[in-house]
């Protein structure tokens, strides 16, 4: 299998099929893994500065807020072999680093059960959860949507709503919105030599050792998701995380 850059539609479509929260985000850029040269079997997406990763979460790091890559979706299919979401990651960081960018962040949602066994497997520095955040709870199916939901509609209407207004709309319309659980974040130091050096010194006192299941489960090498993590139930087979 070969990991390389993609166009969206194609990220899209695995994305929106395989990934649990089963949404889509407009990336700076996409990365797919193939088989046989041609068919899709998973695909990731890094969004990159304009607080992606959180409006002033690059300052604590010492960069940029373009210099950090943000693994926001991914997802494989159902088909794909084990281990194909850990190549999937470890190239598709390669593909980061080749652009300039100096890390990587990641987070794996405890909402879905995740507690972020592929990037533990690839090597990512865990330092901890994070805050807290809102999500929105579909009135009828139940599913529950990231903050991102109200800024998509307002987005879809060309900004002719502010995300407030948005948010209104969707409260009207029977949506409940509640407070998340932190997630678990990971980091992939890409720059190197004294420039990796600096930056970890920086986190060093964040790191805390790989959360691990109570019981004695794991997640299989396959998953991986967006937010990261990997989704609980038959899912693990096929989503990124």
């Amino acid at each position: 299998a070969i990991v390389r850059e993609c166009p969206r539609v194609i990220a899209k479509q695995i994305i929106l099929e395989y990934e649990w929260l089963g949404t889509m985000v407009h990336a700076k850029f996409y990365a797919g893994i193939f088989f046989d040269g041609w068919k899709c079997g998973g695909a990731l997406a890094f969004c990159v500065g304009g607080g992606a990763a959180g409006v002033n979460m690059h300052m604590q790091f010492g960069l940029q807020a373009d210099e950090i890559a943000y693994l926001a979706r991914g997802a494989c299919t159902y088909w794909t072999p084990v281990g194909t979401a850990s190549k999937l990651i470890a190239y598709g960081l390669n593909i980061a680093k080749r652009k300039g960018l100096k890390m990587a962040i990641a987070y794996a949602d405890t909402d879905a059960g995740e507690i972020g066994t592929v990037y533990q497997a690839t090597n990512w520095i865990c330092i901890g959860r994070g805050n807290s955040t809102k999500q929105m709870v579909h009135p009828k199916t139940g599913r529950a949507y990231d903050q991102k939901l109200s800024w998509n509609l307002a987005f879809k209407t060309g900004h002719k709503i502010t995300r407030g207004q948005a948010r209104q709309k969707l409260l009207q319309e029977g949506f409940v919105e509640r407070d998340t659980n932190p997630k678990w974040r990971y980091i992939y130091i890409l720059a190197e030599g004294k420039e990796r050096e600096a930056i970890y010194n920086r986190i060093a006192h964040l790191v805390v050792p790989y959360p691990k299941r109570v019981k004695d489960s794991s997640e299989p090498p396959v998953v991986l998701t967006g937010e990261g993590g990997a989704t609980p139930t038959h899912t693990l087979q096929s989503n990124i995380s």
